[in-house]
């Protein structure tokens, strides 16, 4: 962290600081939908902002996201990609107990502070085990009547 504070941007955490920089700028362009997926507009878009604040030239070319699920949303898909990306965290809550709530908030914790490093919904396997346990909490808080065990 000192190293940081110095003004050393070269590490793995100023390389992160870097990213999400040039995202929150970049997006900050096109707020509402975003840019879309499209490697050269990502190239295009960031390169100035990166020569700009005379960041690493590398930085965007070596990583093909901005190892924030949230920032890499917002860059991509606008503040409407965002709003998705929180509905995907927040859905899956709606209608359990309070005994079926902690294990779902549990999860999603995980895998929100896990995002704010890496782009995990950006890895298939990590999409598909998220699905898989959102769906099998949410099994396992119906009751046998198949109603879900909701607040009454």
């Amino acid at each position: 962290m000192n190293e940081i504070f110095q003004g050393n941007l070269d590490t793995s955490i100023g390389l992160r600081l870097q990213m999400w920089d040039v995202a929150l700028r970049a997006g900050s362009e096109n707020w509402l939908f975003g840019i879309g997926k499209s490697d050269e507009k990502r190239r295009d878009i960031t390169s100035a902002i990166i020569h700009d604040k005379n960041y690493d030239s590398g930085l965007m070319y070596q990583h093909h996201n901005f190892h924030n699920d949230i920032l890499d949303h917002f860059f991509k898909y606008g503040l409407i990609g965002v709003l998705l990306l929180i509905f995907v965290f927040v859905a899956p809550i709606v209608g359990l107990n309070r005994k079926w709530r902690i294990y779902m908030l549990t999860i999603l914790i995980v895998f929100i502070f896990a995002g704010l490093t890496v782009n995990f919904f950006e890895h298939r396997r990590a999409f598909v085990i998220y699905f898989i346990l959102v769906a099998i909490l949410r099994y396992l808080s119906t009751d046998e009547g198949g109603r879900s065990e909701t607040i009454q």
